[in-house]
């Protein structure tokens, strides 16, 4: 409730007072000292005000001037949190020493009431007499069985330690280690979302681009910002070398440092950990840099070195990047900051980093890889359909001679199988004219141009020339246009090349029944249709038809010809005039394909 914090600690101090004579006052007192104690410590804000809070209670509880709290950092050493009237030189010669093993279970207080009478202080003890110090009381820090640290008492003269004292001790400890051991999960908990956020935005990042160097240092900036004091992002490239592509500091004061020492690119020959990393493909976790590791790492160049000094190095993390089974690069995170260590989570988290950005890379590369591999075919494509395409129109140009009687007198006979050769030509040189505007628009050369045309004409033209095929097949075939001129502005070659490609597809794959070409302008648009009593499509593969090379006969011994790009041809015709071909179709009953681009009305 709002205010009864202050309401019961004058009920408690009132009760001190009451209960002088009858009960004695240091009772109150202790109680006094650990309510105080534990709502303080539930408010705190973060550990370090724990750790303040803790040592004044103590020394208000047992009523001592001088004290200490430490405890075990995650590299199992302990450490000096918090101290009341101890020099320098004895927090430096008395860190790391504990009575209890950190795996200590059920560690008890252990009392020395003079130190000159103790012999384990062993070399301890001239730093301890030169601190005046004659007493110490170890009080052990135990949370969910697990040993934290201790609290240490000291006195300047030889101590009795009484019951009361050590359970007064003992309880503070208990309430202090419970509070500490709360907010460290709470703080785990806290980093563990962090974390989980942090990865995810740094996935966010890695995916939003194929260019893997803007990518990466996008990355390098989130690092700084919530992971590392800085951080360098190496990729090996074709030439062998490991190039340091992104880098970023906290402060930007040392950017100018931190880019002078990543102009240069390092060779993966042993000696560099961060080579060492990419070739062994083992991450490495550095708790604490020494100047040997910064040699290293600066490959004994001495303007290196200084570069490193002045960026600053207490912990490090190098993580591989590794993608199907190939070192692509590696990370590299440093903390300048004595207090902020690296740790085995930390490690976890710059592996799962690695990992993210190596795939990333991998795919941007395999995505340009795939690029100029699409380029040499349709390369490849428009230079074998070009060459076909000049012998093809002299055979025609020929036939076309011998059947109109300039070489020579034709029979009836001699004319039937010149003109079934003409028709297999044309036929051949349709399918080289799709290759043709089909590598164009893939490779983004096709051009829209538009004209003044009669919808209606343009349709009837299509419909002649599909015609004659329809009746071979013994197919109904019928244009239905306005009967009034509909001018507009079209692109009539590829709005033609469209047609040409829907009712080709449906002429071939119908083998009875009708073909129906229709035209007419809606809002706008010139909308076609071409309808079919064919096989139909299967619902599942009415986006694939649209696929290049596919074919509803996926066997090598098809009954249908063709290349299979008729209907991917008059997709990518109809989305570059601004449109698009939908289709309706029931398996057994035919299909509807619809063609709607933009049709401007013509002056």
């Amino acid at each position: 409730r709002e205010g009864s914090g202050a309401r019961d600690r004058e009920r408690l101090r009132e009760a001190e007072q009451a209960g002088a004579g009858t009960v004695p006052a240091a009772r109150f007192r202790e109680l006094r000292v650990l309510y105080e104690l534990t709502e303080a410590v539930a408010r705190a804000a973060d550990l370090g005000e724990i750790y303040e809070l803790a040592l004044d209670g103590l020394t208000e509880a047992v009523q001592v001037d001088r004290a200490s709290l430490l405890l075990f950092d995650p590299d199992g050493v302990i450490r000096f949190k918090a101290w009341r009237g101890l020099s320098a030189e004895y927090r430096a010669a008395m860190e790391g020493h504990s009575p209890w093993p950190q795996d200590a279970r059920d560690p008890q207080p252990l009392l020395v009431p003079d130190v000159l009478n103790d012999t384990s202080l062993g070399p301890s003890l001239d730093v301890i007499l030169r601190e005046g110090i004659r007493a110490i009381a170890f009080i052990p820090l135990v949370y969910d069985g697990a040993l934290l640290g201790k609290f240490m008492v000291y006195y300047d003269e030889p101590h009795v330690f009484s019951e009361d004292e050590v359970r007064l001790a003992r309880t503070v400890a208990s309430h202090i280690a419970f509070a500490i051991g709360r907010k460290r999960a709470e703080e785990r908990l806290r980093a563990s979302e962090e974390t989980q956020a942090f990865l995810a935005e740094a996935g966010e990042v890695l995916s939003s681009s194929l260019d893997y160097r803007a990518s990466l240092a996008a990355v390098a900036r989130l690092v700084v910002r919530s992971f590392a004091d800085w951080c360098i992002v190496y990729v090996v490239e074709e030439d062998g070398m490991a190039h340091r592509v992104a880098g970023e500091h906290r402060d930007p004061a040392y950017a100018e440092v931190l880019k002078e020492y990543m102009v240069q690119p390092l060779t993966l020959a042993p000696g560099s950990p961060a080579a060492d990393v990419m070739r062994s493909r083992e991450s490495v976790l550095l708790p604490t840099v020494d100047d040997a590791m910064i040699r290293a790492a600066a490959g004994d160049d001495e303007a290196q070195v200084a570069r490193l000094r002045k960026l600053g190095a207490q912990s490090a993390i190098l993580a591989p990047m590794v993608a199907r089974g190939r070192t692509l690069g590696a990370f590299t995170l440093v903390s300048t900051r004595p207090d902020r260590r690296y740790t085995e989570s930390d490690l976890r988290v710059a592996e799962d980093l690695a990992r993210r950005a190596a795939f990333a890379v991998d795919n941007a590369r395999l995505y340009q890889q795939a690029l100029l591999a699409n380029q040499a075919k349709s390369d490849f494509l428009a230079v074998m359909s070009h060459e076909l395409r000049t012998p093809l129109t002299a055979i025609m140009g020929y036939a076309e001679l011998i059947r109109n009687g300039v070489l020579g007198e034709v029979n009836e006979s001699q004319a039937w199988h010149l003109e079934r050769l003409l028709v297999s030509a044309r036929h051949l040189l349709q399918l080289i004219d799709e290759i043709l505007v089909f590598t164009r628009a893939e490779a983004g050369r096709e051009q829209v141009r538009s004209e003044r045309v009669d919808l209606a004409k343009v349709a009837s033209d299509v419909g002649r020339r599909i015609e004659p095929l329809a009746r071979e097949k013994g197919l109904e075939f019928s244009v239905q246009v306005p009967e009034q001129p509909v001018l507009v502005e079209l692109d009539r070659g590829k709005v033609r090349q469209v047609l040409m490609s829907l009712l080709t597809n449906a002429v071939k794959f119908t083998s009875r029944g009708a073909v129906e070409l229709k035209a007419e302008l809606e809002d706008g648009q010139a909308v076609f249709q071409v309808r079919d009593t064919g096989p139909g499509i299967p619902p599942e593969h009415i986006e694939d038809i649209f696929d290049p090379f596919w074919q509803a006969e996926q066997a090598t011994t098809r009954t249908q010809g063709g290349a299979g790009l008729g209907l991917s041809l008059a997709r990518r015709l109809a989305r570059l005039l601004g449109g698009d071909i939908s289709v309706e179709s029931t398996p057994g009953v035919g299909s509807t394909f619809t063609v709607r681009v933009p049709a401007p009305r013509a002056a």
